[in-house]
């Protein structure tokens, strides 16, 4: 390779200073322009110059022996959309595009562009007044939500019924969202809301952690286990928490809630007498097997029951 000579360097410094200026050439350049740019010279060889121009593009072509250059400066580049996303992008524009063709207007015209601007807006807006439309709608199918899945259970045929629905996919992910939109102010408060969502409270008199049959006074009582459909559903709603509440903690919290549903439910019975006036006894319901220790941040008795009275 030879040395370049000063002469070299000049000519390589004209082709760069040519190049920026055809490429700063206005949009709207009509007419033609002839640039002459200096080629690096080979035995005396002649220097042709040959300038093509039209509304898009101008190209410069030097040609001499042994050296072609060509510069192109596109002057609908500022105005035709290139993403960078690649074809998808312009998949998505294509009918817009189309569209405007058939009216006679040039899509990559400034123009043109602005017209196209317009319809995309246009697409958005029409796309936010459906999901304006759609979402009255929805939130109006929420409120009877409880109703749609047959809360709260009431009795045991009641939840023979409901235990076989819940192995539904469809319908079990439908009652852990709604238990999950109960919400509390703390962690006993959301798991005391999801049991009573789930059961009538007279009906969980029936329930004890481990379903085993225990007696009171001679006569023999059999229970229904919290664990056996009740309390993965509750399981599954809290463990999305934050922070998340374990399937022990879960347990834990449960047991201590069904202590007091004979509480409960006498009270309750006070607060709305039944017409025979029969009252279950106040230690109905206790299963000291499945009983923890009290939670410093458990809800009281009298203001469950008072909670429970306004609502």
């Amino acid at each position: 390779m030879r040395n370049l000579t000063t002469e070299d360097e000049q000519t390589d410094a004209d082709l760069d200073a040519a190049a920026v200026r055809v490429k700063a050439l206005p949009a709207q350049h009509q007419q033609q322009q002839e640039i002459q740019l200096p080629s690096m010279p080979a035995k005396n060889a002649p220097l042709t110059t040959r300038t093509i121009s039209n509304e898009s593009a101008v190209e410069t072509t030097v040609v001499s022996t042994g050296v072609s250059t060509n510069l192109v400066s596109h002057a609908s580049a500022s105005f035709a959309p290139q993403p960078r996303g690649g074809g998808r992008f312009q998949s998505n524009l294509r009918p817009y595009i189309q569209s405007l063709q058939a009216q006679g207007i040039d899509p990559f015209s400034p123009d043109g562009h602005t017209h196209l601007l317009l319809l995309v807006l246009t697409e958005v807006t029409k796309l936010k007044q459906t999901i304006a439309e759609i979402r009255p709608a929805a939130s109006m199918a929420n409120t009877n939500t409880a109703i749609d899945l047959g809360l709260p259970i009431k009795d045991r045929e009641e939840y023979a019924a409901f235990s076989n629905r819940v192995k539904e996919k469809n319908f079990r992910q439908s009652i852990v969202a709604y238990l999950r939109r109960l919400g509390g102010q703390s962690v006993d408060r959301m798991i005391t809301s999801m049991v009573d969502a789930l059961l009538a409270t007279d009906f969980q008199r029936q329930f004890n952690l481990t379903g085993k049959d225990y007696s009171q006074q001679g006569r023999p009582r059999s229970k229904i286990s919290f664990r056996e459909s009740i309390e993965p559903i509750i399981s599954e709603a809290m463990a999305t928490c934050k922070p998340p509440v374990t399937s022990a903690e879960v347990t834990r919290r449960i047991s201590r809630y069904l202590q007091d549903v004979g509480q409960r439910c006498k009270a309750l019975t006070r607060l709305n007498p039944q017409p025979d006036g029969n009252e279950e006894s106040q230690t109905e319901g206790r299963d000291s097997a499945d009983c923890d220790s009290e939670d410093e941040d458990f809800e009281p008795l009298h203001k469950r029951v008072a909670r429970q009275r306004e609502t």
